[in-house]
């Protein structure tokens, strides 16, 4: 009974080393996730600022085409009655 006590702790220290073992990498890999989740986080804020940046130009650059536009169909108009 002993002798099978033994073998059995044998595998149970195995098992525990093993085990000890897989959640030092799988913390490692989570630590290594997390920064990358934080550099994924920074470029997100850094791409929703020129969004909204760029959001902000295009209706400026829409209200001066609306500005224009009537310049310009005069300008066309004015070389049509050219002859």
């Amino acid at each position: 009974m002993k002798i099978v006590l033994k073998e059995e702790n044998a595998k149970l220290d195995a098992a525990t080393e093993a085990t000890n073992k897989l959640l030092k990498e799988l913390d490692e890999k989570n630590k290594k996730a997390d920064i990358k989740a934080e550099e994924v986080n920074g470029v997100t804020e850094a791409c929703e600022a020129q969004r909204s940046q760029i959001e902000i130009e295009r209706d400026q650059a829409n209200k001066e085409l609306q500005q224009a536009l009537p310049y310009l169909r005069k300008a066309e108009d004015a070389v049509k009655s050219i002859k």
